[in-house]
Order: structure tokens, then C-alpha cells, then sequence
């Protein structure tokens, strides 16, 4: 496997976060831009938690290589929590896995008018064959497909601008699962978070030297940032686009038809990667925790992503307006957890100092 420096691990760890829904705008739309102003609050809020949850993760798996992430996180005690953590992950990678398909499904019909389930099951075979390979694989499609995302995401929103008028279309209403502008936001980052756990500490364990994990992080933050703002532009400035169950290929048709053919290529590339590394990570802790499936991949893949398939069936829109969030509280434990793992021991040494100037003045 090719070392990973800080330009590969900031594609990829920007990767692991532009699935179908933070890509298409469906995601960006629900947890921040129905809240307008707020909502790039919002979204600052949930960036800089990723950044600092991620990095806390990759230096944990750089540094206690030998432990599952389940003990990264939570450390060596409370095993009953550790289990349950364990279990909860392992469902949502599927659930991510689903939701992948499910918006190739409905990227497909709404492309080329294809039934979504057929597109979906053209998307789980491809899915089966690159999976079979591992880590390596996610690496190039994200070092591919995520600057390419970056710059055609931001030259849709700025062309728009030139081609499209406004229409008075109706605002997207609140998700009550989601909350406030606040709660979307802490929510948005802890789910992303718990996705992207199996892969980011993989990729800790996989950096030779502490400091490419800290430029990578940054720029994988970076490139997030500038994907989410052309979304949140675009859906701001173009209401009518909100309708549609992926808001930026509406909005890549509406500029040029052969855009939306590129648009769609990349959208559909970044669901596959998403779904690739969870069904990787989901896998690989699948063989690490039962070693008797260690040397079946192969059956195992194919059957997670059977399984993904027929929960793909539920419909793009609806699985990320309540998968989501519903994860997204559930897994505020392992952002509080990782949070504290970064911040912990200079907080307590700050403590200490504090607390013996005060007791010798």
C-alpha cells in the first residue's frame, strides 16, 4: 500500500463524509439549510467538531495501534458500554451502507429515469467487486473523485448565478427529529463521526509520522467546507431546487443537461466511496471481532450488502431524514468521549496548576 501523506488523508478523510447526502444537498438542506442565517452557524459548529473529534481518533489509533476502536475511544474500562458502542456502530455503517444505495437508486431515476431499485442493485454489485479489495481502494476513489467534487460543486453554484432565476418556491420545513440549528449541528457531527470511526482508524494506524495527521485533517476540513458552502449558496439562492431528492443535480440540470451527467458521475462516485468504506469498515471489524470470518470476505461482503440492498428499498429521503439523526443522539457519547480524549489531560494538567497555585499563595 502506497504511504499516505497529508494530501491523501485529507482527500480521503474528507471522503468519508460525502456520502449521497452531504454531497446532493438532501443532508446539507435538513440539518442546516432550513435554518438560513443560523444554519451556517451551524455548520461552523459541526465542522470544527469533526475536525477535533477526527484528529483526536487518528492520533489515538496512531499512538495504541493494538486497540479496537470501541477501546480508543471509550479506553480499556466500562465493557458493557464498549459493547454497545460496538453494536451501534456496526448498525449504522450498515445503515450508511443503505443509504448510499438508496441515493444511487435515486440519483439513476432521477438521471436517466431508471426504476431506483434497479439502480440500487447495479450499484450493490459494482459495490460487492470493489469491496473485496479493502482499504486501498477507498484511498484512490477518494483521492479521485473528492477534488473533482470540490471544484464542479463550486463552479455549479457560481455558474447558476449566470444561467438560473430565483423561483418563490417553498421552503423545506423542519425536521422535528433534527431539532434546532444547534442540535442539527451536534448531531450532524456526531453521526458523521460514528460512520467514519472503522476507516479513520484504519488510516491512523496506516500514517508513519504524527504530523500528516494534522495537515491532512485540516484539509479534509477544508474541502468540506468549501462543498457545504456552494451547497448551502445554491440552496439559499435558488429555493426551487429544495423539491428534489438530490437538490445539486437538479440544479447541475437546470444550468446544462451534460452538467448534470458530470454532477451525477461525481455524486454517484462519492456515494461509492462512502458505501465502500463503511462496508470495508464494517467488514474488517466484523473479521476482527469473529476471526472465524476471517478468511471469508467475499460471502461476508455479499451478504451485508444483500441486506444493505433491501433496506436501500425505503427511499433516499426518507432513510437520511431518520437514520440520521436518530444516530446522531444515540452517538453523542463517542463525540463527548473523543472530545474529552483530546482535551482531557491539558484540561486536568491546567487543573493541577491551578489548584496548587492557589493552595501555596
Amino acid at each position: 500500500m502506497k504511504p499516505l501523506n497529508p494530501l491523501r488523508l485529507g482527500m480521503t478523510f474528507a471522503g468519508c463524509f460525502l456520502g449521497a447526502g452531504y454531497v446532493s444537498g438532501q443532508e446539507l438542506l435538513q440539518f442546516f439549510g432550513v435554518f438560513g442565517a443560523r444554519g451556517w452557524v451551524g455548520l461552523m459548529v459541526a465542522l470544527l467538531l469533526i475536525c477535533a473529534a477526527g484528529l483526536s481518533l487518528l492520533k489515538l489509533a496512531f499512538t495504541h495501534a493494538g486497540q479496537t476502536p470501541e477501546q480508543l475511544i471509550l479506553g480499556r474500562k466500562a465493557p458493557a458500554l464498549r459493547g454497545l458502542l460496538t453494536a451501534l456502530q456496526l448498525l449504522f455503517l450498515f445503515s450508511v451502507t443503505s443509504v448510499m444505495t438508496a441515493g444511487a437508486g435515486a440519483l439513476m431515476e432521477q438521471l436517466v429515469g431508471l426504476k431506483p431499485w434497479l439502480g440500487a442493485l447495479g450499484f450493490t454489485v459494482l459495490l460487492f467487486f470493489a469491496a473485496i479489495h479493502g482499504l486501498e481502494n477507498v484511498i484512490s476513489i477518494f483521492s479521485l473523485s473528492v477534488p473533482l467534487l470540490t471544484v464542479t460543486s463550486a463552479a455549479c453554484s457560481l455558474f447558476a448565478h449566470f444561467v438560473l432565476a430565483p423561483d418563490a418556491a417553498m421552503d423545506a420545513a423542519v425536521n422535528p427529529l433534527i431539532g434546532g440549528w444547534l442540535t442539527g449541528s451536534v448531531t450532524f457531527a456526531s453521526y458523521n463521526l460514528f460512520s467514519a470511526i472503522g476507516i479513520l482508524t484504519l488510516l491512523g494506524r496506516r500514517t508513519a509520522e504524527k504530523p500528516i495527521l494534522f495537515k491532512g485533517t485540516l484539509l479534509g476540513i477544508l474541502l468540506l467546507f468549501l462543498i457545504a458552502a456552494s451547497v448551502l449558496c445554491s440552496l439559499n439562492a435558488y429555493p426551487q431546487i429544495r423539491a428534489a431528492q438530490l437538490p445539486m443535480l437538479a440544479l447541475a440540470g437546470a444550468i446544462h443537461p451534460y452538467l448534470a451527467y458530470l454532477y451525477g458521475a461525481l455524486l454517484l462516485a462519492s456515494m461509492f466511496g462512502t458505501a465502500l468504506s463503511c462496508t470495508t469498515a464494517l467488514t474488517e471489524q466484523l473479521r476482527w471481532y469473529f476471526p472465524s470470518l476471517g478468511g471469508r470476505r467475499k460471502m461476508l461482503s455479499a451478504l451485508l450488502l444483500t441486506a444493505a440492498f433491501t433496506g436501500s428499498l425505503a427511499g433516499f429521503s426518507s432513510l437520511v431524514g431518520t437514520a440520521y439523526p436518530l444516530f446522531g443522539y444515540c452517538s453523542s457519547i463517542v463525540l463527548v468521549c473523543l472530545l474529552w480524549r483530546l482535551a482531557g489531560p491539558p484540561l486536568r494538567a491546567l487543573l493541577k496548576r491551578l489548584f496548587a497555585a492557589r493552595r501555596y499563595s
